[in-house]
């Protein structure tokens, strides 16, 4: 009986014919992802990765996010903004409010327009924020992180301007095929 070899061995070489094909599936995987992070460097999508705790649970620390730059913000979004006083640091919170919303802190909860304003994830212990209120205007959103407990933000720094918000939070990258889409 005959048999024949699973693959074969080319000796010219010393590279079996499965060596080759993962050797060409690395470069076309490797293709494909310069070419990605060229099209994002080209278009309104930016890559970023997380290094504070402030969206948790929604975002982790080291979730890798892709934003784009929408012509319309909205509330509700997650968006990556500016710190106020520290342009080159990079801030990602959820609008809450927008002109001409008004916003108030009462015993350490959050209110916008006289409602109640709960995180996505539940509410914690109420913050230890002073009692303050403020009434946007035109082109100002009010930003806060979904860990309201530890997170800085418009109760820190006030409004924002949308000039300073880079773009909205849309993909959350777990591996170059595995985007899972941020709500």
């Amino acid at each position: 009986m005959a048999v024949r070899p699973a693959f074969h061995h080319n000796s010219r070489t010393g590279r079996s014919g499965r060596t080759r094909v993962r050797v060409v599936l690395g470069l076309i995987m490797l293709g494909i992802g310069v070419g990605v992070l060229y099209q994002m460097h080209l278009s309104n999508l930016a890559y970023f990765v997380v290094i504070s705790e402030s969206m948790e649970p929604t975002i982790r620390i080291g979730d890798r996010l892709i934003m784009e730059r929408p012509r319309l913000y909205d509330r509700g979004q997650i968006v990556v903004l500016e710190k106020p006083g520290d342009p080159r640091r990079l801030l990602v919170k959820r609008i809450v409010a927008m002109y001409p919303d008004q916003v108030s802190l009462r015993g350490g909860l959050l209110y916008v327009n006289g409602q109640h304003s709960i995180p996505p994830e539940g509410e914690g212990a109420p913050s230890d924020y002073d009692d303050d209120q403020w009434t946007l205007a035109r082109g100002q959103v009010f930003v806060v992180g979904d860990n309201r407990p530890d997170s800085g933000d418009s109760r820190d720094f006030g409004p924002v301007s949308l000039d300073a918000l880079h773009g909205v939070v849309t993909y959350r990258v777990v591996s170059l095929f595995n985007w899972t889409r941020v709500r």
